[in-house]
């Protein structure tokens, strides 16, 4: 079963070279799509504050420069795409033949037996068309959400990114990740979390990700907030230090 890999992304450093090096030892066939750009806030992002169209200023084009010639590696770009739903559609209109679909946002990373044990669950149980995971969710460079079913983890809605996918089938929603066509047979967050495919979230891991948000989100003093988290005596309750979050989701060091 051949897997597609489609990342979205705008300022993608440090976390985006990480990838690359991890599908090239797969053992299973594969392709990379990287869509860059300014999403329009619209739809299921429409309460995110607007950014000025551009492409990445961090070091990402250039590196997507320097990697597009990979056989495997397809890069789509726009200064402004009309949200981000057209973003991760985008690919799916270029892709031809069945296979396994995996979103891949730049800040989250998995190990390569990792993916290949997703693609032999998906190839062992041809009823199942999605799966759902959770991650180890980084509020910090060394710091992750211990709670469950939590901020970071909400089991109602978080994470869906594997799709047994087919040419035509398209994303509906971006936040969370919909797919049209499908059957919502999945894999449970109870099935891949036992079978230990728990990935890597680093979605707060460093205070250029938090600047980011505090503007796009609207979390104001989010980055404040955040370094007095750096220096707290833990564990903690995160409610106690971020002020977004409203539920009893814990922190500790790794």
């Amino acid at each position: 079963m051949k897997i597609h890999f489609v990342s979205i992304v705008l300022d993608g450093m440090p976390n985006l070279p990480a990838h690359l090096p991890v599908f090239n030892t797969l053992s299973c066939d594969w392709d990379w799509h990287i869509v860059e750009g300014v999403a329009r806030n619209v739809s299921c992002t429409k309460w995110c504050k607007p950014l000025m169209p551009r492409l990445s200023i961090d070091g990402t084009t250039e590196y997507l420069d320097a990697i597009k010639s990979h056989k495997r590696v397809k890069v789509y770009r726009k200064p402004l795409w009309e949200g981000k739903i057209e973003m991760v559609n985008a690919p799916l209109r270029e892709i031809h033949e069945p296979g396994l679909l995996m979103e891949r946002d730049g800040d989250e990373t998995w190990r390569a037996d990792q993916i290949e044990k997703i693609v032999r669950m998906f190839e062992a149980c041809p009823d199942k068309d999605t799966a759902q995971f959770k991650c180890r969710y980084y509020v910090g460079p060394d710091i992750v959400i211990t709670s469950d079913n939590t901020y970071g983890n909400h089991h109602d809605y978080e994470w869906y990114r594997a799709w047994r996918w087919t040419p035509g089938q398209l994303f509906t929603t971006h936040e969370p990740p919909k797919m049209g066509g499908s059957l919502g047979r999945k894999f449970s967050v109870q099935e891949t979390s036992q079978a230990g495919l728990v990935f890597e979230h680093y979605a707060y891991a460093t205070p250029e990700a938090v600047a980011f948000k505090e503007y796009y989100y609207g979390y104001s003093g989010a980055l404040a907030e955040w370094t007095r988290l750096q220096g707290a005596k833990f564990p903690v309750k995160l409610k106690d230090y971020l002020s977004w979050i409203k539920d009893e989701s814990t922190a500790d060091k790794l």
